[in-house]
C-alpha cells in the first residue's frame, strides 16, 4: 500500500515534494505556439502540497522552483544551450513558483472544503502564470484565457488526485486498525483458554491439597509419613496462592475488555487474514480455503477462534510446507458443524484412539527432541464440550486428516462467556 506519511520530518517532506516536482518538470505543453508553456511539474507539485505538506506551502513550491529551474537547465546544457540563454529562457519560471507558493501559503487552511481548495488553487496558479508572463511576452487575450483554463484545469486535477490520496490514506489506516483489532480478538482468545485452563489447575490444587491433608491426618501414629504429607499441603498450597494471583490478574484484564458479540462470519475472516499471514513464507505451495454457508451472531466467540484457530494451526502443521487445508462451516437443525481438513501426513491407526488424551502429541523439535508446547487436542476437546459441542476425528496415514466439530447454536449465541 502506498503511505503518504512514511516521511516524519518536514524538511525531508519539502526536499522529496521539491525532487518530485523537479523531476516531472520537462514534461510540458504550449498550448500557443511557444508563447506560453504550461508544466506537468505544477500539477504533481499542487497535489503534492494538498495532499501531504500544505503547512510547507511556500517552502515547498519556492524549492521546486529551484529545482525545476535546475533540471531544466542541465537538460538544456545536454543539447548544447549556452548557459546563458538558458537562465534568460527558465529564470523567469522561479517567480511563477515564489507567487503560486505565497499565494498557497496565505490561501489555504487546515479544513477546507474541497471547493474552497480548487477555486484557491485555481487563482492561486492564475496569478502565478501571469506574473511568470509578465517577465515573458505582453499579455494578451489568448494568453489570458489559456493562463484561465490552465489554472482551472490544473487546480481541478490536483484537488482530484489529493482526494483520491487522502481516501486511500484513510483506507490504510483503516486497514492497519482492522489489523490490530483482528490480532487483539486471537490473543484474548488465547488469553481466555489460559483462564479457562487455570481455573481448571486451581480446582485441581485444592483437590490435591485436600487429599495430601487427609494423608496427614490418617498418618498421625507415622511422623514421617505425616511430616511428608504436610509438606506435600504446604508446598501445593503455595502453589495454589501462586495460581489463583496469576487468574486474578488475567481476569482482571479480561474483564475490562467489552465483551464482544460478533458474527460467524466475522470469526471467519479474522481466521482467514491471520492464515494469510502464516502462509505468506510458502510462496503459493500451501493453500487455504474457507467454505461458508451459514452466519449467525456469537456470543462465544474466543473460545470458537481458540478452537478453530488451534486446529488450523495443527493441519498447517501436518502438511509440512506444501498442501491444501480447507475449513466449512454448516448449520443444520440448530447445529453448527465446522470441520477442517488436510492433506497433510495423516495420523497412524495405532495412535487414534489416544489423539485426545491429556498431553498426547506427534510433534516434537528434532533438534532438542522437546514436544510441542501448543494447548493440544485434549484441550481442543475440552473446550468443545465446555460450548456443548463435539469433536471427532478421521485420518488416513499418508493421505488426510479431518476433524469435525458439532456444537449447539444456542450455546454459541450465549452472550454469557463460558470461556
Amino acid at each position: 500500500m502506498l503511505k503518504l506519511n512514511w516521511v516524519k520530518d518536514a524538511r525531508m517532506r519539502t526536499l522529496l515534494c521539491a525532487a518530485v516536482v523537479g523531476m516531472s518538470a520537462p514534461f510540458y505543453f504550449t498550448p500557443l505556439d511557444g508563447e506560453f508553456r504550461l508544466s506537468l511539474g505544477v500539477l504533481v507539485m499542487g497535489t503534492l502540497v494538498l495532499a501531504w505538506n500544505k503547512e510547507h506551502a511556500f517552502e515547498v513550491c519556492a524549492l521546486s522552483g529551484c529545482f525545476t529551474i535546475g533540471v531544466r537547465i542541465f537538460l538544456d546544457l545536454m543539447f548544447g544551450h549556452s548557459l546563458l540563454s538558458s537562465l534568460q529562457d527558465h529564470t523567469a519560471t522561479l517567480a511563477f513558483y515564489l507567487v503560486y507558493g505565497g499565494m498557497c501559503s496565505v490561501l489555504l487552511v487546515k479544513n477546507d472544503s474541497t471547493v474552497k481548495l480548487f477555486l484557491k488553487l485555481a487563482f492561486a496558479d492564475m496569478i502565478g502564470n501571469i506574473t511568470e508572463s509578465l517577465f515573458r511576452v505582453e499579455l494578451s487575450p489568448n494568453i489570458l484565457i489559456a493562463i484561465g483554463t490552465a489554472g482551472i484545469f490544473r487546480a481541478l486535477l490536483s484537488v482530484a488526485f489529493s482526494e483520491v490520496f487522502a481516501a486511500h490514506r484513510l483506507y490504510v489506516l483503516q486497514s492497519e486498525r482492522q489489523l490490530r483489532y483482528d490480532r487483539i480478538c486471537l490473543l484474548l482468545s488465547q488469553v481466555r483458554v489460559e483462564n479457562f485452563y487455570l481455573q481448571k489447575t486451581t480446582t485441581e490444587i485444592d483437590r490435591i491439597m485436600r487429599l495430601s491433608f487427609a494423608l496427614y491426618d490418617a498418618n498421625r501414629d507415622k511422623p514421617e509419613v505425616r511430616e511428608q504429607a504436610l509438606e506435600i499441603s504446604r508446598s501445593i498450597h503455595e502453589v495454589g496462592k501462586d495460581t489463583r494471583r496469576v487468574r486474578q490478574g488475567l481476569e482482571a484484564m479480561i474483564s475490562g475488555v467489552e465483551q464482544q458479540r460478533m458474527t460467524l462470519s466475522e470469526i471467519i475472516r479474522i481466521l482467514s487474514e491471520n492464515t494469510q499471514h502464516m502462509l505468506e513464507p510458502f510462496q503459493g505451495k500451501l493453500t487455504v480455503t474457507f467454505d461458508v454457508t451459514t452466519d449467525f451472531y456469537v456470543g462465544q466467540c474466543y473460545g470458537l477462534l481458540a478452537v478453530l484457530n488451534n486446529l488450523i494451526t495443527n493441519a498447517l502443521d501436518a502438511c509440512n510446507g506444501s498442501g491444501h487445508v480447507e475449513i466449512t462451516a454448516r448449520s443444520e437443525n440448530e447445529l453448527a458443524t465446522f470441520t477442517v481438513r488436510d492433506n497433510g501426513s495423516g495420523i497412524d491407526p495405532e495412535l487414534l484412539p489416544y489423539i485426545f488424551n491429556p498431553g498426547f502429541t506427534t510433534k516434537f523439535d528434532s533438534e532438542t527432541g522437546h514436544a510441542s508446547t501448543g494447548i493440544g487436542l485434549n484441550h481442543v476437546q475440552n473446550l468443545v464440550q465446555h460450548l456443548g459441542g463435539t469433536i471427532n476425528i478421521e485420518s488416513e496415514c499418508g493421505s488426510y486428516t479431518l476433524f469435525t466439530i458439532t456444537i449447539p447454536i444456542s450455546s454459541l449465541s450465549q452472550q454469557t462467556y463460558k470461556i
